[in-house]
């Protein structure tokens, strides 16, 4: 599941932040949005307000829309998103976490 925002996010930091675009090619960045798509359930925009749930009011739009979409996962590697663990039926593991889940990962070292 994902928005057209979060694709367009990482689009904006991929090219905008040092850090990324020294990394992350416009062709390697591109390639992933064309495959987000293809594979990815895309549920809309919620508008204003979302309801609070973490401590960071900026990351409240992942909690709301994994809500809506009704997802099984919602994916970070945002340490305060992941310490939430949980809201509702959907966990909240990190992208090393995720690959474990679907069995493409190491053996759970104790870290989610």
């Amino acid at each position: 599941m994902v928005t057209a925002g979060v694709v367009q996010e990482f689009r904006d930091k991929s090219e905008n932040k040092l850090y990324l675009a020294a990394r992350i090619t416009q062709h390697q960045t591109d390639k992933l949005a064309l495959e987000l798509a293809a594979v990815a359930e895309t549920v809309p925009e919620l508008p204003p307000p979302l309801p609070q749930i973490g401590n960071d009011r900026k990351d409240d739009y992942l909690f709301a829309h994994a809500i809506f979409g009704e997802a099984d996962y919602l994916v970070s590697g945002d340490t305060g998103v992941q310490k939430i663990g949980h809201i509702g039926d959907v966990r909240i593991v990190s992208p090393a976490g995720f690959l474990q889940v679907l069995g493409l990962g190491p053996p759970n070292s104790g870290q989610d």
